[in-house]
Parts: structure tokens; C-alpha cells; sequence
């Protein structure tokens, strides 16, 4: 009987190691997303499908890259809904697994944006991003980001030929929770916005580590 207690025991112990092993965070994956965002200032509110590829090397660095194509909706005014809205992305980082169940990452990011509404806003912008991966539990991720962003932005009226042009500059914050399913295949949802409060963005995607 106490051999028998032993071994079950045992058998115990090593199922707890086994879902505690906490593997380091890939940054390989391709990902499909939907989002829907609100811009106050704007008035306008976007909602798009987007992909995403993110390749690293064995040094750690890595480049992610998506690109978005959906409608906007101006809030008053005229109508947008047939309104197209593009925005491709590009970020150049690097990431570091600090313990097993930590990873940092930071990177530049540059990005362009075109809204069509009652006027054309072509948008540029540059980032530099801070994140982090944390291993709440063995198949649930947590993750944050924070970034300082410069736009410089082009609007132009097609019926009066108007045309202005300018920048700005803002904090982005994002929280996030992913759950792993399979091993290699992931569910994540995420809310982001401005320090000013002037846009919000809520996302859910699905994601395959390779």
C-alpha cells in the first residue's frame, strides 16, 4: 500500500511539473484579427479585418508587419459608410526572455493610415514601443504595450480643394489576454487607446505560432 501511495504520488508530482512548464514566447506567427475603433476628435468610427506576420530571428530581433482594409463611419455629418479605410505597419524590435514565464520586447514602428470620409486624412506615423509577455497561467497569456507616437497628418477636401496639414504626439497603452487552446494555436482579445482618451480600439484574433 505505501509503495503504491509512493508512486501515485510521484506520478502527481510529475503531472504538476508538467503543467507548470511555462515555454518561451514565439514571436513566428501569422495572425488574422478584427477590430473596431472610435475616434472622438474625428468623429468617425472604423471597423476593419487585419493580418499580421511576425518573424524573429535566433538573436531575438524580429519584424511584424499588417496591413487593414475596412469601412469608417462618420458619427454626424455626411454619411461614410461606403468609405474605405486602409493602414499598413511595420515594426522593427527585438525581445528577450528574462525568466521562464517573462519576455520583454521593444521597437520602432512606422505606419501609414488613410481614412475617406467627407475628407481624405492620409496619416504618418512613427512609434517606439515597450511591451511585455507574462505566463498568468501555463496556457493563458497576459501582455501589455506602451508607446510614444508622433502623427503627421494630410487632409484634403475634394470638392473646395482645402488642404491642412500637421502633427501630434500622444501615449498609447494596450492590454491584452490570450488563451492557448492548442500549443501552437491561440484566441487573444485586446483594448487599446490614447492617454487623452480621444481613441479607443477593441481587437480579437486568432493566431498560429510556426
Amino acid at each position: 500500500m505505501r509503495r503504491a501511495i509512493g508512486a501515485a504520488l510521484m506520478l502527481f508530482s510529475a503531472a504538476c511539473a508538467v503543467a507548470a512548464d511555462y515555454p518561451d514566447f514565439s514571436y513566428n506567427y501569422v495572425q488574422l484579427y478584427a477590430f473596431d475603433a472610435k475616434d472622438s476628435e474625428r468623429d468617425i468610427e472604423t471597423s476593419a479585418p487585419g493580418f499580421e506576420l511576425s518573424a524573429q530571428s535566433r538573436g531575438g530581433g524580429f519584424i511584424r508587419l499588417s496591413y487593414e482594409n475596412g469601412d469608417v463611419d462618420e458619427l454626424r455629418g455626411v454619411s461614410a459608410s461606403d468609405r474605405d479605410y486602409i493602414a499598413m505597419q511595420a515594426l522593427f524590435g527585438g525581445a528577450s526572455q528574462l525568466n521562464d514565464r517573462l519576455s520583454v520586447w521593444t521597437g520602432i514602428g512606422v505606419a501609414y493610415e488613410e481614412v475617406d470620409t467627407s475628407v481624405t486624412v492620409n496619416n504618418y506615423a512613427y512609434s517606439m514601443e515597450l511591451g511585455l509577455r507574462y505566463w498568468l497561467l501555463p496556457r493563458v497569456e497576459v501582455n501589455g504595450s506602451v508607446a510614444g507616437v508622433r502623427w503627421d497628418y494630410h487632409e484634403s477636401d475634394g470638392l473646395s480643394d482645402s488642404y491642412r496639414e500637421g502633427y501630434d504626439t500622444d501615449l498609447g497603452v494596450e492590454l491584452g489576454l490570450r488563451v492557448y487552446p492548442l500549443k501552437r494555436l491561440s484566441i487573444g482579445g485586446s483594448a487599446s487607446g490614447m492617454v487623452d482618451g480621444r481613441t479607443e480600439r477593441y481587437e480579437i484574433d486568432l493566431r498560429w505560432n510556426y
